[in-house]
């Protein structure tokens, strides 16, 4: 997308509605896997879109800019669930937690959020380790690290369950 075809975003010109409609799917899958399939996770992914727009005129590569923002918001909402977590432990001893699917989500679920998100982003998305550093906001080889402490941390897990 050119810079004045991302300035005609703001207009809420076809542009914006071809982006939208080319990224959503994908979008939508990135904030399921970061949120371990939250019921929020079309809000976020709306809330993602939004913010892109309010800033589509500066924008040179709105799909990676989606990325970063769809981490951040995930991110953002998985803080705001652990805070939430943590007052209701506090207030109900037997809190119960949400069943996963499979155990392998669920060993995921676990990992801390940085860690999942290298994961998703290079496994899912495919991204290589520099697009996912910017994404995440830190250096390659922090990325090369989250990665190999997940994988470490997973097969540890799934060799203890067998």
């Amino acid at each position: 997308m050119n810079v004045s075809s991302t300035a005609a975003m703001l207009d809420g010109e076809p542009a914006f509605v071809d982006f939208y409609r080319n990224q959503y799917q994908r979008s939508f899958r990135l904030a399921w896997l970061l949120t371990n399939g939250g019921s929020d996770c079309e809000d976020l992914v709306q809330d993602a879109f939004i913010r892109v727009s309010k800033h589509a005129d500066r924008i040179t590569n709105p799909p990676a800019y989606l990325r970063t923002t769809i981490v951040s918001v995930c991110r953002d909402a998985q803080r705001r669930q652990g805070r939430e977590d943590r007052r209701l432990r506090l207030v109900a001893a037997d809190a119960t937690s949400v069943p996963f699917d499979t155990h392998l989500l669920a060993l995921v679920a676990e990992l801390p959020y940085a860690q999942r998100a290298a994961l998703v982003l290079r496994y899912w998305v495919d991204m290589p380790d520099t697009e996912i550093a910017a994404t995440l906001g830190v250096r390659p080889t922090t990325v090369r690290s989250l990665v190999h402490r997940a994988t470490r941390r997973l097969h540890q897990e799934l060799s203890h369950a067998n």
